[in-house]
């Protein structure tokens, strides 16, 4: 199989991925035991100060960095590369500042699925052959920049 279509096997992957550790989350929180969704509702009912605005901050870069470098790396950009790194750095960043998390079984293995899809990205577009076939931005035209006819 070309490593090309892995590529975008994986990144569907992470996309519904993505989806599927947020919806998973919210459907089954009812489930976990009554001092949790105690715990979870005091937690998602705090008021929103400017740490609650910088975590969403966080999580608006996160979610914009992470979009524009699978488009990115659908296309084979070698920007996306670093942005697609960089999207992971902010993620886990939003997690260290995020405080204690109460999730089900199921939502944590959703996201260690995504973190495994995440790290075969990684391997695949930094220490693959596919890394010699990421072009720059400059080829997206057609035509080199500065060379207009």
């Amino acid at each position: 199989m070309r490593l090309e279509k892995i590529l975008g096997i994986l990144i569907l992957c992470d996309v519904v991925l993505a989806v599927s550790g947020v919806v998973t989350d919210y459907a089954l929180e009812p489930l976990l035991p009554a001092p949790l969704r105690a715990f979870v509702a005091a937690d998602g009912g705090a008021p929103f100060g400017s740490g609650a605005m910088a975590l969403t901050g966080v999580w608006v870069v996160v979610l914009a960095s992470s979009v524009l470098a699978w488009a990115g790396l659908l296309s084979l950009l070698r920007a996306a590369r670093p942005l697609y790194l960089a999207s992971w750095g902010a993620y886990l960043v939003l997690l260290l500042l995020s405080g204690p998390i109460v999730t089900t079984p199921a939502a944590y293995v959703v996201q260690m699925l995504m973190a495994l899809v995440g790290g075969a990205i990684a391997g695949l577009i930094y220490f693959s052959d596919l890394r010699t076939s990421f072009r720059g931005l400059s080829s997206l035209a057609g035509t080199p920049v500065g060379k207009a006819a």
